[in-house]
């Protein structure tokens, strides 16, 4: 199993960068180690939602900028969580408020080098 920090060629994921500053406007899960089945992803974009992928479909439309593996855990216990993220998460759509905010907060560090306050920075 990793974590994956990804990148495209689309504007969306241009925009994602240009906002944040940053070298990479995505993150997925893969999923190695599931057995016979081939490598999946699960990840979320915009209009679909939270979806799983082959890694090989993920990669025709992604480039991985930084992965890290999470070896602790056994090929069972990955097994299942890949199993209970498609069961609670699949379909699941963006929160759309929060995209519209983090355009807002973008904006205004772009436009007008507002940056967050130390009390908006807690998760």
């Amino acid at each position: 199993m990793r974590l994956l920090w990804t990148t495209s060629d689309s504007l969306a994921a241009r925009a994602i960068q240009y906002g944040t500053g940053s070298d990479c406007s995505h993150v997925a899960i893969a999923f190695d180690r599931l057995g016979s089945v081939e490598n999946k992803v699960f990840h979320s974009q915009i209009g679909t939602g939270a979806q799983q992928l082959s890694l090989y479909r993920f990669m025709k439309e992604n480039r991985i900028v930084h992965a890290i593996g999470l070896p602790m855990i056994s090929v069972l216990q990955e097994r299942d969580l890949y199993i209970d993220y498609l069961k609670k998460y699949s379909g699941q759509v963006y929160d759309y408020s929060a995209m519209a905010y983090w355009i807002y907060r973008a904006t205004l560090l772009k436009a007008f080098n507002v940056k967050l306050r130390s009390e908006e920075r807690r998760v």
